[in-house]
């Protein structure tokens, strides 16, 4: 017996392995010394911050005073975090922001405000306002 599949069928099945493959080997680095001591996160950005990094980084247990470049980032895996927290948050941090501001607390604190104030100009344009 023959039996036929679509060239789709069979890319689409490699695709599959290939991802239960990659998931199933990404093992997360022992938290290396650092400056700061492991500080927990404290709030729902900090947490959501902490858990992005730890798997982009492939590290556990980072805390909320870790530094990134302390981390084994450098400006290009900068550029590649930015773009995931603005995919992932709909929010842009500039370089020079995140050069300035390098630990997720201190992200934490800008990206709550940037929420804020993009909360506030959505109710504005609702409320027909022209910001001045």
């Amino acid at each position: 017996m023959v039996c036929f599949r679509s060239l789709a069928e069979v890319i689409l099945e490699r695709q599959q392995k290939a991802k239960r493959n990659i998931n199933e080997e990404k093992v997360l680095l022992d938290r290396p010394a650092l400056g700061a001591n492991y500080q927990a996160p404290e709030n729902e950005w900090e947490q959501k911050l902490c858990e992005l990094w730890q798997s982009f980084l492939g590290i556990q247990q980072i805390g909320v005073r870790d530094d990134f470049f302390e981390l084994g980032g450098d400006s290009l895996k900068a550029m590649s975090l930015l773009k995931r927290l603005q995919k992932s948050f709909d929010i842009e941090i500039s370089m020079q922001d995140f050069f300035e501001k390098s630990t997720i607390r201190s992200l934490a604190k800008e990206m709550a405000i940037a929420q804020k104030l993009k909360d506030i100009q959505q109710v504005e344009k609702k409320n027909n306002f022209i910001k001045i």
